[in-house]
């Protein structure tokens, strides 16, 4: 009797655990796997990435003095494209940069770009960051629509 029940417990975990491997979604396990893989892609400069259809691509990296002649200031430059039809906000702040050591540069209070861009135009504008330790500088876009983060790799120029 007892050889039955143990029998009957197996056969029962056994086909439970078989319904529920097969009624999985590996349809979206899959595609997750492949938008984790596209936003692996680390750009450089010059390279265009396309957050939900805004087109971002710096452009030129340049190491400038502040106003009071002792703070190094890095300035990235973009350029943004809206390949929609409605409008597409972005503004420098919400970057994320880092340097070599992975130190997280502070933005610098100026003339930081922040817009909002219509359907089908194209702008371009810069960002300003406190200058921490060296290059080259990791630049990390996270669009508000999607959560897709983009990086860049962006060396100096000289």
């Amino acid at each position: 009797m007892k050889i039955k029940k143990i029998t009957i417990l197996l056969s029962s975990l056994v086909l439970s655990t078989t319904l529920l491997i097969g009624c999985s979604d590996t349809k979206t396990d899959n595609k997750k796997a492949e938008g984790n893989e596209k936003n692996n892609h680390i750009y450089k400069v010059d390279e265009t990435a396309d957050a939900d259809g805004l087109n971002i691509s710096f452009n030129k990296v340049q190491m400038l003095k502040a106003e009071d002649k002792k703070t190094d200031v890095v300035q990235f430059q973009f350029k943004l494209k809206n390949t929609t039809v409605e409008k597409k906000g972005f503004t420098a702040i919400e970057l994320e940069v880092k340097n070599a050591d992975n130190k997280t540069l502070e933005v610098y209070p100026g003339e930081n770009y922040g817009k909002e861009i219509s359907g089908g135009k194209s702008d371009s504008g810069t960002g300003y960051f406190t200058s921490k330790g060296k290059g080259p500088y990791t630049v990390k876009y996270t669009d508000a629509a999607t959560n897709k983060v983009i990086t860049w790799k962006l060396n100096i120029e000289k």
